[in-house]
């Protein structure tokens, strides 16, 4: 099977669970226009995860002062976040049915929660490069929830990558993206990060 890039792959199973919202259809067309840019969103959200990966597999405890949520997702997972670019090398391999079929049921929830009044209606108000940032970040979440069977590990990992990235990539583009929500959601972070923003 032809190895998939982790943006094409993100693009293309978005395209077909977002077709009945208009402003999902802006965001992907912007996304189509625009390869490079959501590229780059595709690497910046790969280092922050990359980062995570390095607090979570240390022996020490982790600092809760900065990575709060990071630790509460230690405790509720067993293995390590895959990138995106691991992720889109599983959907490509037909023993790993399974990860597509994760990967497709969160795009179709966020798709059906896209609605008004719907869940995920939030982001219909955010220009394209947001609304992309945003969901990227609260899909994956959701991705991992359902693989570990647990609401709670979409909230801290939600909160774990922005802490992450408030402390690793703050300037990156898609912390610029989500730093709006950041702020609204303060109090959800840990006391150093709440402090700073």
């Amino acid at each position: 099977m032809t190895q998939v890039s982790p943006d094409t792959m993100i693009r293309d199973q978005a395209a077909y669970s977002f077709r009945r919202s208009p402003e999902a259809i802006r965001a992907l067309r912007w996304f189509k226009d625009s390869p490079q840019e959501f590229e780059k969103i595709c690497q910046e959200f790969d280092e922050i995860i990359k980062n995570m990966n390095f607090i979570l597999k240390g022996d020490e405890s982790i600092n809760q002062n900065n990575f709060g949520a990071v630790a509460r997702l230690k405790e509720g997972m067993v293995n390590r976040l895959p990138s995106l670019v691991e992720l889109a090398e599983l959907v490509g391999k037909d023993k790993n049915i399974n990860v597509l079929e994760q990967v497709m049921k969160t795009f179709t929830e966020v798709g059906a929660g896209l609605g008004e009044g719907g869940k995920w209606s939030w982001a219909r108000e955010e220009l394209p490069r947001v609304m992309a940032s945003g969901l990227l970040i609260e899909a994956y979440g959701n991705y991992l929830a359902q693989g570990h069977g647990s609401e709670a590990v979409k909230r801290d990992f939600v909160l774990g990558f922005e802490e992450t990235g408030w402390a690793f990539a703050r300037n990156s583009g898609i912390m610029q993206d989500v730093k709006p929500w950041m702020l609204e959601e303060a109090d959800g972070f840990s006391p150093n990060v709440r402090k700073e923003l």
